[in-house]
């Protein structure tokens, strides 16, 4: 592989990769998520990354894409989660991911991304769905088998029921960045 292809990949994935305490993964958290990879990104990986997208689109523009067409392609709904079972001691690929995970999700996304013979197209569709799964990696609930990954857990916030995973990948994001632009600063690059 080209180096020219290599430096956007790593640092993306380390800067993706890297966990981020405290947020959660809505739609907001996605952005949140993206947009501060972005301004971790070398010239060059922006560089590169601006050549995958359409003109004026940023990696926080496409923080949703996978979860926006998952009504549309149901078979990627375990693409965005893995089930570890609590107690275990890490991650097991043949017990949590049989039927396809996050892990597995992103190791696909990588292939697409770097393998400049698939064209424009689809190493882009492969960069969309990196930026959400790895953010979906780090959230905590995405990756508990127990409670249906807290969507059995009731909980009350803000005066309101809910359960406990949808607290924790939007409710309380939301709230915090209420009214707040969630868009990537400009590059002074």
């Amino acid at each position: 592989m080209r180096y020219a292809q290599r430096s956007i990949i790593l640092p993306l994935a380390v800067l993706l990769a890297a966990p981020i305490p405290g947020l959660a993964w809505g739609k907001a958290g996605h952005r949140v998520v993206a947009t501060t990879a972005t301004t971790f990104l070398t010239a060059q990986a922006q560089s590169q990354v601006a050549d995958l997208l359409d003109p004026g689109t940023t990696l926080a523009d496409i923080s949703t894409w996978a979860d926006d067409i998952r009504p549309g392609r149901p078979n990627t709904g375990p693409w965005h989660y893995v089930n570890i079972p609590r107690g275990a001691s890490g991650y097991n690929a043949h017990r949590d991911c049989s039927r396809g995970c996050v892990v597995s999700a992103i190791e696909q996304s990588f292939r697409l991304l770097q393998d400049p013979s698939k064209g424009r197209a689809v190493r882009q569709e492969g960069l969309k769905w990196l930026v959400d799964f790895v953010a979906d990696l780090h959230q905590p609930l995405h990756a508990i088998a127990d409670d249906r990954g807290g969507n059995d857990v009731i909980v009350r916030f803000n005066g309101r029921q809910t359960n406990l995973h949808r607290l924790w990948d939007g409710d309380m994001i939301d709230r915090a960045y209420l009214g707040e632009s969630l868009d990537p600063p400009a590059c002074s690059c």
